[in-house]
C-alpha cells in the first residue's frame, strides 16, 4: 500500500552547533564544537582521563529528564513560533526518547520512572494535544521513524491535522556516559574508535501535501516511506547488514525503488566499528540488488553532533530537508539510516518536493 504523502513544513532544532539553520549549514561545512564533559572517562597512570562530547551549554548542570526537557523546549518553542498551530487545528506530537531503563541496568543506576517528557512539554508550551496524539517512542534511534509512521497514520485517518515529530536524547549527562563507560565505548586516546556523546533535541512538522499547498507554505521535503526491520543476530555476533537490508526493502516495496544515480544516505556511523561494518555489508547488499544505487554520497551526521542517540534520525532528516531547500543536495531523494543497540534498524526516505 502506498505510503501517504506528507509535507514537511517546519524544522527546529537545539544541538551543540545551533539552532537548525545555523547547524545544519555548519556540518555541511564540516564544522563541530567539541568541549571536554563534567565526567571522567577512568584514572590512569597520568591521571584522570577526560571525555570529550558534543554537549549544549545551556543544559549544563541539568540530568535525566530534566536535561531532556531542557533540550526539547527551545526547539518546540522555535518550531512554534516559526509555524503556529492554527485555531481548530488538530495537532499531534509524537517524540523518539532513549531506553532509559536500559541505560540505567548498564550503568548499575535505579531505573528511572516512567517518562512524562511529552505531557511536560505540553503543559508548558501551551501545545494543545488531546492525549490520544501524545506518543513517546523510548527505544533509541529508530523511534523517530516509528513516530513517523504513527504522524502518517494520524493524518491519513484524519485524526491530525498536524503532525509534530521528533527525536530527543542527550549522552552527554551522568547516566549515558556511565552506562557507555561501562561497555567501554567511549571514544579516549586508548579508545580511538569509539563514540564522542552528543545531546540534541530536533523536530520537523507535517501536513498533507494538499494541505501544505492550499496554505502556500514552503516544502521543505516529503516523506517518501519508512522501512523497519530487527538485526536477527544478537549479542556479541557482529552484524551483518540483514536487518538494514530488510528495512530498506520495506522502504522501497511501498514507495518504490531508489533512482539511481539520484539517491544519497544520511547515515547515523557514529565512530564504532560495529555500526560501520553493519553499514558496510548493507552496502553490500544493496549493491547486490538494487544495481545503480552505489557509489551514491553518504554523510554522517556525528562527525559534528557526535553520537545524539535518539535524536540523531531527526537531524538526519532536517540535513536532508535543508539540503532540498537550499539546493545543495546530490540527489533528488535522500535515505536516512538508523540503528538501535537492541538490535532495531530502520529507513526513513525523503525527497526533494517538485
Amino acid at each position: 500500500m502506498p505510503t501517504p504523502t506528507l509535507a514537511v513544513t517546519a524544522l527546529a532544532s537545539n544541538t551543540s552547533l545551533g539552532e537548525v539553520v545555523t547547524a545544519c549549514a555548519a556540518v555541511r561545512a564540516g564544522l563541530s564544537r567539541p568541549g571536554e564533559l563534567d565526567q571522567l572517562a577512568f584514572e590512569d597512570e597520568s591521571g584522570p582521563v577526560p571525555i570529550l562530547g558534543h554537549p549544549v551549554g545551556t543544559v549544563t548542570g541539568f540530568q535525566g529528564e530534566a536535561r531532556l526537557v531542557a533540550l526539547a523546549f527551545p526547539a518546540l518553542r522555535s518550531l512554534l513560533a516559526d509555524r503556529p498551530i492554527a485555531s481548530g487545528e488538530r495537532a499531534g506530537l509524537f517524540v523518539a526518547l532513549p531506553d532509559l531503563a536500559a541505560r540505567a541496568t548498564l550503568a548499575g543506576a535505579p531505573v528511572p520512572r516512567e517518562s512524562r517528557l511529552v505531557e511536560r512539554l505540553v503543559a508548558i508550551s501551551g501545545l494543545v494535544v488531546p492525549p490520544s496524539l501524545r506518543r513517546e517512542f523510548p527505544v533509541g534511534p529508530t523511534g523517530f521513524v516509528s513516530a513517523i509512521q504513527a504522524a502518517i497514520q494520524a493524518v491519513s485517518q484524519r485524526e491530525a491535522d498536524v503532525c509534530i515529530v521528533g527525536g530527543v536524547d542527550t549522552l552527554c549527562d551522568d547516566l549515558a556516559v556511565a552506562a557507555l563507560a561501562a561497555r567501554g565505548r567511549i571514544k579516549t586516546a586508548e579508545n580511538p574508535v569509539g563514540l564522542q556523546p552528543g545531546e540534541a533535541a530536533a523536530f520537523v512538522l507535517l501536513e498533507s501535501v494538499d494541505g501544505a499547498r492550499r496554505r502556500k507554505a514552503e516544502i521543505t521535503a516529503v516523506i517518501k516511506g519508512t522501512g523497519e526491520a530487527r538485526e536477527a543476530r544478537s549479542g556479541d555476533d557482529p552484524s551483518v547488514g540483514e536487518g538494514l537490508m530488510q528495512a530498506i526493502r520495506t522502504l522501497t516495496a511501498a514507495s518504490g525503488p531508489l533512482e539511481a544515480r539520484g539517491t544519497f544516505f544520511v547515515v547515523d556511523c557514529n565512530g564504532e566499528p560495529a555500526r560501520a561494518s553493519d553499514w558496510s555489508w548493507c552496502q553490500q547488499r544493496v549493491i547486490a540488488e538494487m544495481p545503480g544505487v552505489f557509489p551514491a554520497p553518504e554523510w554522517y551526521p556525528a562527525i559534528s553532533y557526535g553520537d545524539t542517540g535518539a535524536a540523531s534520525a531527526a537531524l538526519g532528516a532536517q540535513l536532508a530537508a535543508r539540503a532540498f531547500a537550499r539546493g545543495f543536495a546530490p540527489g533528488r531523494s535522500a535515505v536516512v539510516v538508523s540503528s538501535a543497540d537492541g538490535g532495531g534498524r530502520a529507513v526513513l526516505g525523503l525527497e526533494r518536493s517538485a
